[in-house]
C-alpha cells in the first residue's frame, strides 16, 4: 500500500520535473509552505517556490530528474534525488545529488522542506 505522503511527493516531483507543470505549486504546496533552504528573505508560500522553479527550469535545459529513493513515515518523506542537465547560458553541466526531507500537513499538502546537495 502506498503511503499518502509518498503519493503527494511523487506527484509533486513528477509534475514539476517530469511534465514541467508548475501549477503543482498551487495544487500541492500548503499556503504557508516553507523551504528552509531558500535564500534569506524568500517569502513562504507556493508563489515564491513557483518563481524559483520557473527560473531554475529555464536556466537548466535540458534537465533530467531521477527520484532515486523515497521513504515515507508518518507526516514526513525522505527523498534521495538526482538532477543532470546543462546551464542554458554557459553550457556548463549540472550534476547534483540531493537529500530532501519533506513534511506533509494534515490536508496532504507539502508543508516544509529541508535539503542538502552535493554537486559533482
Amino acid at each position: 500500500m502506498v503511503h499518502a505522503a509518498e503519493s503527494a511527493v511523487r506527484e509533486y516531483f513528477d509534475r514539476i520535473f517530469g511534465r514541467r507543470d508548475l501549477t503543482a505549486c498551487q495544487d500541492l504546496l500548503a499556503e504557508n509552505y516553507v523551504d528552509h533552504d531558500a535564500p534569506a528573505g524568500t517569502p513562504a508560500g507556493p508563489a515564491a517556490t513557483r518563481a524559483f522553479l520557473e527560473t531554475f527550469l529555464r536556466e537548466h535545459d535540458p534537465l533530467e530528474f531521477e527520484l532515486v529513493e523515497l521513504v515515507a513515515g508518518g507526516d514526513s518523506v525522505a527523498v534521495r534525488a538526482r538532477w543532470r542537465g546543462r546551464r542554458t547560458d554557459t553550457g556548463a553541466p549540472l550534476q547534483q545529488d540531493g537529500l530532501l526531507l519533506i513534511k506533509i500537513d494534515p490536508a496532504g499538502r507539502l508543508a516544509e522542506r529541508w535539503s542538502a546537495y552535493r554537486e559533482e
